[in-house]
């Protein structure tokens, strides 16, 4: 079989407000839950950070980064899995509040929607989907931690401020939270000691 080799030619233009993103997490809809796990924990050397339901868990959040509370998560899909879909959603992470809320105007003026505005806690998250219905999250830390799952609605149309201070709030209200320093810390030394 012959290889072809495609060129294509790069938009290296500047780009208007560019904002830098990183690659932040993988979801994927699992049929078999027990063997996933064993593959990332034993073979691939993550950990599970927190989980929904009983072992083997309905939603697996597992890491392998001190900084991060998950870079993969698991998720039951009731043993099926559409093999046109068989990614759950990925994220990308921004620097900044202020710079996450400019990304979201920019998608109202593109008429992209319909956008999901979160805070997982531990995080401010859009959602919204590409032209092939690809889900995205794009998002930016809060300075706390929280169990996860967790997941409510925020207002981004209320000042930054006042966005901080009731995420805060209710985050307060939630199982684990504490802050991000103090959770990264105790993470760090149980990657360490896994390792």
């Amino acid at each position: 079989m012959k290889r072809r080799l495609l060129c294509l030619k790069l938009d290296n233009s500047p780009r208007e407000n560019a904002m830098i993103f990183q690659l932040s997490h993988v979801a994927i809809p699992v049929t078999d839950m027990t063997a996933m796990r064993r593959f990332y924990t034993k073979t691939l050397g993550f950990i599970v950070t927190d989980q929904k339901g009983e072992y083997p868990g309905e939603t697996v959040f597992m890491s392998a980064n001190p900084n991060e509370h998950h870079q993969v998560v698991l998720a039951a899909s009731g043993g099926t899995v559409d093999t046109d879909a068989v990614l759950g959603h990925f994220a990308m992470r921004v620097g900044s509040l202020e710079e996450l809320k400019r990304l979201r105007q920019r998608l109202i003026e593109a008429d992209i929607g319909p956008l999901r505005c979160l805070s997982h806690g531990t995080t401010w998250s859009v959602y919204f989907r590409d032209p092939e219905n690809n889900q995205i999250e794009i998002l930016t830390d809060t300075p706390w931690h929280v169990a996860q799952p967790c997941g409510f609605e925020v207002d981004f149309d209320q000042p930054e401020e006042e966005l901080i201070v009731k995420t805060e709030a209710h985050a307060r209200t939630l199982p684990g939270f504490r802050p991000r320093a103090d959770w990264s810390a105790k993470h760090s030394a149980i990657i360490k000691n896994y390792s």
